[in-house]
């Protein structure tokens, strides 16, 4: 017969505790006079929400599915959990399921951290703390499935490597992406929708799951620095405005030294050609005119 790890325990006795509060305030609900009382809802709302994202991630964690379903089972029928209480045999855990979604996660978490460090280089952005608090939600939720499956670190290095490896899978991730990109792929990351990722890990916390830190995964600070040091610096493809004004002062410089008295047809046009010649003698120009009279006579 498989037992549950002792992680996995936790999860299970969490879920079928939430389970059985659910359960006593329906039955609450059921003898109020009008609509139910704000702490009532409050309570519910905790509960219901905490079980599902906690149900959520003992999936993704490998929890048998069986067994989540066993403990709210028993939790619908108002038992709390007791250890000695016995589970239904699980199926074999799908392990390429359970690696393959948390490499996704791991993946993810490794590219966002490169996008953070990337967009570093090309403009501080005032929405820089919306990508790290996802960065954030994500690693949690990430190390707290991986705490969850029991992954140590030659077991994290073996799946993706040591934080040298992740550092240089996003440099070469990002080794050709345009500056432009980058920045489309940071605004959208800092503005994908992690609260279901906090929620998973809050839940996982209050379990007793640390979500702080894994064993099988670099520290933030670790990423950061291997990440820093491996990134080569992007420049921008696009010409600022401070450029362009660098440029026209350029121009002006380059057009103040040419000379300023340039015949315009000398320097762009062809010469011109030579007049026709009119027949004349130049020594006409200085003869005196001749006036007759009306005979003929000179006057």
């Amino acid at each position: 017969m498989i037992e549950p790890t002792q992680r996995q325990a936790a999860v299970l006795e969490a879920l079928q505790n939430h389970t059985v509060a659910i359960t006593e305030l329906l039955t609450q609900a059921t003898k109020f006079d009008g609509p139910a009382p704000q702490s009532w809802l409050v309570d519910y709302h905790h509960h219901a929400v905490a079980r599902t994202d906690l149900a959520t991630a003992a999936a993704a964690g490998g929890v048998p599915p069986v067994w989540i379903e066993h403990v709210q089972a028993r939790g619908e029928r108002g038992i709390a959990y007791r250890p000695e209480m016995y589970l239904r045999e699980p199926d074999p855990t799908d392990w390429d399921r359970v690696l393959g979604d948390l490499t996704t996660d791991v993946t993810r978490l490794r590219e966002w951290a490169g996008l953070d460090v990337a967009h570093r280089d090309l403009a501080p952005d005032s929405r820089a703390a919306a990508l790290r608090t996802n960065i954030e939600a994500l690693r949690m939720r990430t190390a707290g499935v991986a705490n969850l499956l029991g992954l140590d670190a030659e077991e994290g290095e073996l799946l993706w490597g040591d934080t040298t490896v992740w550092a240089q899978e996003v440099a070469a991730t990002l080794a050709e992406v345009p500056a432009e990109q980058i920045t489309h792929r940071w605004h959208a990351a800092a503005e994908t929708d992690t609260r279901n990722l906090t929620g998973q890990a809050t839940a996982l916390s209050l379990a007793g799951i640390a979500v702080d830190t894994a064993a099988a995964l670099p520290s933030s600070e670790e990423l950061y620095e291997a990440i820093s040091a491996e990134l080569d610096p992007v420049a921008p493809l696009f010409v600022s405005a401070r450029g362009a004004e660098a440029a026209v002062g350029i121009d002006a410089a380059v057009a103040a030294a040419l000379p300023q008295d340039l015949d315009p047809a000398v320097a762009f046009s062809h010469p011109a050609e030579p007049e026709p010649v009119s027949g004349y003698d130049p020594s006409d120009l200085e003869a005196v005119p001749l006036f007759l009279s009306a005979d003929g006579a000179e006057l």
